[in-house]
């Protein structure tokens, strides 16, 4: 691609998916800006190093035969961890300690079920990778373990399962064939907890991001921290050329690459206009949501003001919301997963064996995971605790009290070991649940954002207004038809099916890359 006609494509968001799409581009040549409100890259996968001690946020672990890394492989990135290998996996019921059946050894042992118990659960186990995943999509995994398994035990010890693979505790509304496959996933090749935490794989994504740099001479990679985002567009270059006689906030070294093109992306970055071909979205459907929703009171009242004698909106129109209101209320529809989680720093375990349980009839979580990856020095022990939030439920004192206890029966004594800990009590686990109702869909199927243009009124409005939202304006002559714009896009691990939570997010962020290169490419092969 000649220099002069790269791609100009702004990122928004640099957490993990972020990250992988500004890669991906910078590979395909273009002119990458990687906008991030926080300070520095991570989002999520930041980590926080604490008195020699390295906190996720919240337990995070990697699944070694998934998406992401595939694509950490393909980059020549070799996440630095172990996989988790506890001397003894325990079940929580009834605030009895028992053994999790996770092998042939435990299943035998185990009081947590009968012996006829037992027999269902180890065939149950044992013919999951025979399922036939295309008929699960639509099925949630409650109807299938209910029209499947005969033993509520049973029932009760997959859906602990589910939780730990998926972070979701709503097994009545999950895609079974979702929940399956992230089981088969890590029953085949396991996950890894890493070397200092998640931080090393936004460290490894910098990198790669600039080693391509330097192969890819035609491209280029630009980082603004601690930015916000006022406004953002689609934008017909007339319409530019005109704000730019009315409006002093544009400048014309800033509508460079637009001179070449028929229509970009105009994104306001702490007060300052700039001009990119595409954008792409690496935010939480909820901000995406935010975005339209703002536009459409901006929009409406910009139409307002070009119209003197238009009246109020009339509050009974269902279309009140403009046109985008559809594609809103999906975007609000996607459900997300949180999770209480409490961190502890110990000098040291008091019971060594106790490194990994499950609760059964709770959704609790408990993981030394120090014990396997490099969190902490010597013999001291990082602990992850963790209660799974059911749709709707907000984190407070009481899960921490809950997790405290649990703590209580598996390392007691633990208080007086104590180097910090932490609550965080809403943590999220996942933007985006795989739905049966959505056919196994995380949320938001495809990558494009079918961003709809507002009312053709805005075509009077002689400069581009200054709206705090996503739109999609062109020069459109009043009263004619405008198409869905093709400079959006989103990624996330909300986005997408057949991948779940980082696996999701840096597949989606593979694709939308592509596809905003594909778009780009095609639309400006005549300039």
């Amino acid at each position: 691609m000649n220099s002069s006609k790269a791609a100009r494509v702004a990122v928004i968001g640099a957490g993990m998916a972020g990250l992988t799409a500004a890669q991906r581009l910078v590979a395909g040549g273009a002119h990458v800006t990687l906008i991030e409100k926080a300070h520095g890259p991570g989002g999520r996968a930041s980590t926080l190093e604490r008195d020699s001690f390295y906190l996720n946020q919240g337990p995070h672990a990697l699944y070694k035969g998934g998406a992401a890394y595939e694509i950490l492989t393909n980059l020549n990135i070799v996440p630095a961890g172990a996989a988790p290998a506890p001397k003894r996996s325990l079940a929580i019921l009834n605030g009895e300690i028992l053994d999790l059946p996770v092998d042939a050894s435990s299943i035998l042992s185990t009081k947590l079920l009968s012996i006829v118990e037992k027999v269902e659960w180890g065939m149950l186990m044992g013919n999951l990778a025979k399922v036939d995943l295309s008929k699960l999509q639509n099925v949630s995994v409650t109807a299938w373990l209910d029209s499947t398994v005969k033993s509520e035990r049973v029932k009760d010890v997959f859906k602990t399962m589910v939780r730990l693979g998926t972070y979701s505790n709503s097994p009545e509304k999950i895609s079974a064939a979702a929940a399956i496959q992230q089981l088969i996933i890590a029953l085949r090749d396991g996950v890894l907890y890493l070397d200092h935490g998640w931080q090393s794989l936004v460290e490894s994504m910098v990198q790669s991001i600039e080693q391509t740099l330097i192969l890819r001479t035609d491209s280029s990679f630009s980082q603004i921290y601690g930015a916000e985002v006022t406004a953002i567009a689609a934008v017909s270059s007339a319409a530019v050329s005109s704000a730019t006689v009315s409006s002093p906030a544009v400048s014309s070294a800033a509508l460079g690459n637009l001179h070449r093109r028929e229509e970009g992306v105009e994104i306001t970055i702490n007060g300052s206009k700039q001009y990119f071909d595409a954008a792409i979205l690496a935010l939480p459907p909820k901000q995406v949501s935010k975005l339209l929703t703002n536009e459409t009171a901006q929009n409406s009242a910009e139409a307002n003001r070009s119209d003197p004698d238009r009246s109020e909106p009339d509050k009974s129109d269902p279309n009140r919301s403009g046109p985008n209101a559809a594609l809103q209320a999906k975007l609000d529809a996607v459900l997300p997963s949180h999770a209480a989680c409490l961190d502890v720093c110990l000098k040291k375990l008091s019971i060594s064996d106790h490194t990994f349980a499950l609760g059964i009839d709770q959704p609790l979580y408990y993981s030394v995971h120090s014990t396997t990856a490099k969190v902490a020095e010597g013999n001291q022990a990082l602990v992850h605790l963790a209660v799974y939030l059911p749709e709707g439920e907000k984190g407070t004192e009481k899960h921490e009290k809950i997790l405290l206890q649990l703590l209580d029966k598996l390392q007691p004594g633990w208080t007086e070991e104590l180097v910090y800990k932490r609550f965080l009590p809403n943590m999220v686990a996942s933007f985006g649940t795989a739905l049966a109702s959505e056919n196994g869909s995380n949320g938001f199927a495809d990558v494009a954002l079918p961003v709809v243009s507002e009312i053709s009124k805005l075509s009077a409005i002689s400069t581009v207004p200054a709206i705090s939202t996503l739109s999609a304006i062109s020069a459109t002559p009043a009263g004619e038809s405008k198409s869905p714009s093709e400079r959006f896009f989103v990624c996330g691990d909300w986005v997408g099916s057949g991948h779940l939570l980082l696996d999701a997010a840096m597949r989606s962020a593979v694709s939308a890359a592509d596809a905003a290169l594909a778009t780009v490419k095609e639309k400006t092969l005549c300039c």
